[in-house]
C-alpha cells in the first residue's frame, strides 16, 4: 500500500543514509522500523495488562512460607 507521511528533514536524511548503507529501499527501511516499533509497543502493552491483572490477585503468603522463600533467595547467587 502506498501512503504519504511527513517526517522531519534530519530524520529523513538519516534514514536515506541508512537505507543506502544497508542497500535496501526506503520503503523496506520504513516498514522494518514500523514493524519493530509495533512489536515493542505490543510487548509493553502486554506487560501493562499482565501487571494490571496481577495487581488484582491476592499474592500474599502464609508467614512461614514467606520466611522460607526469603531464606532461600538469600542463598541464590545473583
Amino acid at each position: 500500500m502506498k501512503t504519504a507521511v511527513s517526517i522531519p528533514d534530519d530524520l529523513f536524511k538519516k534514514a536515506e543514509k541508512l537505507a543506502k548503507k544497508q542497500e535496501i529501499t526506503r520503503s523496506k527501511l520504513y516498514a522494518a522500523a514500523l514493524r519493530q516499533y509495533l512489536a515493542t509497543n505490543w510487548r509493553e502493552e502486554m506487560t501493562r495488562r499482565t501487571n494490571a491483572a496481577c495487581d488484582e490477585l491476592d499474592t500474599s503468603m502464609p508467614p512461614a512460607v514467606e520466611r522460607a522463600v526469603i531464606a532461600r533467595l538469600r542463598d541464590v547467587e545473583w
